[in-house]
């Protein structure tokens, strides 16, 4: 927090794992950072939040949390987050989160478990109270075995995006990616302006520091540059 502060970055994204196993550090860094006029933000499942945690994110000066939402039918979200109860858990931070006065934007990992479910998902969010949505297709990690099978083809992707969009226009609710993709992946830049206007920022305005203090590019890259 120290180096972060002397070296005068300007916004600092906790997220992990989960931040909310963390609570000592992760609010003593919120504390550190924000009194110093450093932007703060904070990715969590949201599962294990309490009301007092919520209260006091606000009173740090934390306006909103970034959560993860595999889908809006229950079953399908415990199955991918391999974990039981872990929809209503999570939708019970967000309200915790939302009764404490922080905005939620939900974003949803998309595979092939779940593609179909994008449209429903982020109607579904909105009525929770939810404004902004992210549904951004899954890469594979660098030690994973068989991950094409899980991964979406282009096609998919478009309908994808077209739920986006459908999403944008029925409801006016915001919605985006959390990636960039190459443009012969969509084709209609205006369209999908969403997706168009995002670039990699890896190393270049941003990077990510682990856990044992190494930098990397970005959190999917496993080069450490100490």
């Amino acid at each position: 927090v120290d180096e972060i502060i002397q070296n005068k970055v300007f916004q600092v994204t906790f997220t992990g794992g989960e931040v909310m196993l963390r609570r000592k550090e992760l609010f003593y860094g919120l504390e550190q950072l924000i009194n110093a006029g450093v932007s703060c933000a904070v990715n969590s499942n949201l599962r294990l939040l309490r009301a007092e945690d919520a209260t006091r994110l606000y009173r740090l000066g934390l306006r909103g949390v970034m959560t993860s939402v595999c889908s809006y039918d229950p079953t399908a979200h415990d199955h991918i987050s391999q974990a039981r109860g872990a929809h209503e858990d999570t939708m019970r931070g967000v309200h915790l989160a939302q009764d404490a006065g922080l905005f939620v934007a939900a974003s949803m990992v998309v595979t092939k478990l779940n593609a179909s479910h994008v449209y429903a998902t982020g109607r579904y969010l909105f009525d929770q109270g939810v404004r902004q949505f992210f549904a951004t297709k899954a890469s594979p990690p660098v030690n994973a075995t068989n991950f094409e099978q899980l991964m979406i083809t282009p096609d998919e992707l478009r309908v994808v995006l077209d739920d986006l969009v459908r999403l944008q226009d029925d409801l006016g609710m915001e919605v985006g990616i959390l990636e960039c993709y190459p443009l012969c992946a969509y084709h209609d830049a205006p369209k999908y302006r969403f997706v168009s206007d995002r670039r990699c920022s890896a190393g270049i305005t941003t990077c990510t520091i682990g856990a044992t203090g190494g930098v990397r590019p970005c959190s999917h890259s496993e080069k450490d540059y100490g």
